[in-house]
């Protein structure tokens, strides 16, 4: 087998060049009257498929001369994944690892390898698991971008063979389950290795942990993440866009948000959470933003050691201004994503807004909406309802049998959209607010701040720092550093926390500042 390989591969990698030095003649021939655009799109197919070829072979020829290179399997290339397999795939060779995507296209999967050395794509289907099973059986450490839905099918499959698994996705109750045999069988389960939740984790572990070397007693933790418009973008009345998936956004806050205040849990009822924000401003920076609680801030308390700690919450970052204007809309009902409205596509915009307000014929829709939320006309909250063309009496849904929130959606993505074609970055901000004692019985505030840009032309932020985080998990695990770890876990330890931050800074894949200031009057 390796020897027919490394023939095929000379084999191919011969007819690659020679293939490129006809490329003029074939070009000119492309363009001959006698080559009709079928046999020509034949001949782009068959050329397509020897390329794909020759980085399978140069993978299988790469595997056989270099056993020791481990096996990374990656279960989806959907499109969280496009910078994680990036950085995979540029590190290959110097990290020791050979790369395997797996999607249900395969021309994608191999689209976003590229044809590199070490890596290669092939076709997926998530719910054979026969299949799952001999990818996974060849592999050293499996990473799940798959569907949430899939992740415990792929989780017993790495349990049958023993074999370690990374994803982005939330530590679920469901998945939770399987945290003994996990340790049984001596294999570790990272889960959200994302951003938020992941680097949210890490970072502020790094703080607890640098308070705590020095004796430090935490008296409250704040933990803040959002996904914004870079500042140099910041060009609308919202002071944000979407960089990610919209329903998302809309659908946020939705249910009790749950946290402690002074040894209290509290609750906040959705229609109350976009009104109890709180008002961070950086001085490093001189950045302001608002922060509101997301559902459950209760359930990290243990895992960062906190449970002495009285006043713990998390939530989610905003620029100042858009928490009152999207209460607007929650207290309207425009978030509900449960009523069906009938002939929702025929509805102007305008109409839709109308249908949340009192029966007043005399009044404009302007005015019945002002009086019912008591603002002004001529207010900031009501100049970004305005800004987004929701009074407009002839733009229509064009959605039948919408939900609300599907129309609010749809409303919301012809402005706050990020475009590629309009060169937007947008940015992720982790930020962390901590009130601690000393051990010399001094107040202090600990402010700490982590933001990744995207690099514009559709190259979201988010991507990016999901890429670089579950990329660099992957080489300490693959390396190692978690070896006396197994379970379920997230990356909350040092020996993860340290060196994945300091190396996206050194990459320049993200920046951080810090200020530590007494709170002693």
């Amino acid at each position: 087998a390796e020897y027919m390989g490394t023939f095929l591969f000379l084999c191919l990698r011969m007819l690659s060049r020679r293939l490129a030095a006809a490329a003029p003649l074939v070009r000119s021939v492309a363009t001959a009257s006698w080559l009709d655009g079928a046999s020509l799109g034949e001949l782009r197919s068959e050329l397509d498929k020897a390329r794909k070829e020759k980085s399978r072979l140069e993978h299988e020829l790469a595997s056989a001369s270099d056993p020791s290179r481990k096996t990374v399997l990656m279960l989806g290339a959907g499109r969280s994944a496009t910078a994680l397999i990036k950085y995979l795939v540029d590190n290959a060779e110097e990290g020791g690892w050979r790369l395997k995507v797996g999607d249900a296209s395969a021309a994608e999967a191999n689209r976003k390898v590229g044809a590199r050395r070490f890596a290669h794509g092939f076709e997926l289907d998530g719910s054979n698991d026969a299949q799952l099973s001999d990818e996974v059986s060849k592999a050293d450490l499996v990473i799940s971008l798959l569907p949430v839905t899939h992740h415990e099918r792929v989780l017993k499959q790495c349990l049958k063979h023993g074999k370690n698994m990374l994803t982005a996705s939330y530590a679920s109750a469901p998945l939770m389950r399987y945290n003994d045999e996990a340790k049984a069988k001596g294999v570790l389960v990272m889960m959200e290795c994302g951003v938020d939740p992941g680097i949210d984790h890490m970072s502020a572990m790094r703080m607890l942990d640098h308070i705590r070397a020095g004796g430090g007693r935490i008296d409250e933790f704040q933990s803040y993440t959002g996904g914004l418009i870079a500042d140099e973008c910041d060009n609308n009345p919202w002071r944000y866009k979407f960089t990610w998936n919209p329903r998302n956004v809309v659908l946020a806050g939705t249910g009790m948000s749950e946290y402690l205040d002074r040894g209290r849990k509290k609750y906040i009822p959705y229609n109350k959470v976009f009104e109890r924000i709180e008002r961070i401003t950086v001085p490093t920076s001189g950045s302001s933003y608002e922060g509101y609680a997301n559902r459950n801030s209760l359930q990290y308390i243990s895992a960062y050691g906190l449970d002495s700690c009285p006043t713990v919450i998390r939530g989610t970052l905003r620029k100042p201004g858009y928490c009152s204007a999207w209460n607007i809309f929650v207290q309207l009902g425009m978030t509900e994503s449960q009523t069906v409205i009938e002939g929702s596509e025929s509805l102007s915009y305008r109409d839709f807004v109308n249908s949340f307000l009192m029966w007043r014929p005399e009044d404009t829709v302007e005015l019945k909406l002002a009086y019912h939320l008591n603002i002004s006309v001529d207010s900031p909250e009501f100049e970004r309802l305005r800004w987004l063309g929701i009074f407009d009496p002839n733009k229509k849904v064009g959605i039948p049998r919408a939900t609300p929130a599907r129309i609010l959606e749809r409303i919301l993505a012809e402005k706050l959209v990020v475009r590629p074609e309009d060169l937007e970055k947008d940015s992720v901000v982790v930020l962390n607010r901590i009130h601690y004692e000393t051990i010399e019985a001094e107040p202090r505030q600990l402010l700490s701040t982590l933001v990744v840009e995207g690099d514009g032309a559709g190259r979201h932020a988010l991507a990016k720092a999901v890429g670089a985080s579950v990329g660099l998990i992957t080489k300490h695990v693959l390396r190692g550093a978690l070896a006396g770890y197994k379970g379920v876990h997230i990356p909350t330890m040092r020996e993860i926390a340290e060196p994945v931050l300091d190396e996206m800074q050194a990459l320049g894949l993200a920046r951080a500042s810090v200020t530590d200031r007494s709170l002693r009057r």
